[in-house]
């Protein structure tokens, strides 16, 4: 049974990825697999329309920045899954594990991912949130592991290092915080933001596995994301080089 997922626009401007946007190469690729060759019912795709919710960030903040910027010391993001998405992929026989420090699933499916630095700017809202672990996909022996998350505010993404590949790619899309922000002094809270599989990282997960169930829009789940603010002499984070350009930094 194809899930469709729920994917409907609130209002936000509809984000549209580069169709010629480079596909990610795993060393992981099963040699002799057919492209794309879903196995069975338990593998059938999961369906979704091309349109996003109104993302975290907006490109054109980056021009409007204010100067003043504010480490970010601490904190944790938690990602719940979404019931659908995890019921689908265990039907295919896809676990999802946490890597490294992150911890979960709960028995809700939560997983939490400790934040290890980065930089924000409170108006506009914009930067980088580093964090620590991630999280990684498997079914028999084939695994794929993307790890070291940053959500990047300006962009509205979240990006990965993908273990093995010596990538990094744009991992989802984040939609606008339903539950509001909250832009303290000594902490930043997103509420209840909806991050969806961006059409790069559907692309891998599909050859990696040799399979049709990953699509572009696909609902992950649902993530608060408490920041701690602060000068803790941080440098953006030891797992993630701001100034360096990565793959999928081009949507």
């Amino acid at each position: 049974m194809a899930l469709a997922a729920n994917n409907r626009n609130n209002g936000g401007t509809p984000y549209h990825e580069d169709p010629n946007q480079e596909r990610v190469r795993l060393p992981w690729r099963r040699s002799g697999g057919h492209e794309c060759g879903g196995a069975g019912d338990a593998r059938q795709r999961v369906g979704t329309d091309t349109r996003c919710a109104g993302a975290v960030g907006n490109p054109r903040q980056s021009t409007e920045r204010n100067a003043a910027t504010t480490p970010v010391s601490g904190g944790k993001t938690l990602l719940e899954l979404d019931k659908d998405t995890a019921g689908a992929l265990s039907d295919a026989g896809i676990k999802v594990e946490a890597t490294g420090k992150a911890t979960g699933p709960t028995g809700n499916g939560v997983f939490r991912f400790p934040i290890v630095g980065g930089k924000v700017d409170k108006d506009p809202l914009g930067g980088r949130i580093v964090h620590s672990g991630g999280l990684a996909f498997s079914i028999g022996s084939e695994r794929v592991e993307v790890r070291r998350f940053v959500i990047d505010l300006d962009r509205g993404v979240l990006t990965a290092e993908v273990a093995g590949a010596g990538q990094r790619i744009a991992l989802l899309r984040l939609g606008a915080p339903k539950g509001g922000v909250e832009v303290g002094s000594e902490r930043l809270v997103l509420r209840d933001v909806n991050a969806k599989l961006t059409a790069q990282a559907a692309a891998a997960l599909n050859e990696a596995f040799d399979t049709e169930l990953f699509e572009k829009g696909l609902l992950i789940g649902e993530a608060p994301v408490i920041a701690q603010l602060g000068d803790d002499n941080n440098d953006g984070g030891d797992d993630h080089d701001d100034n360096k350009k990565h793959d999928g930094d081009e949507e």
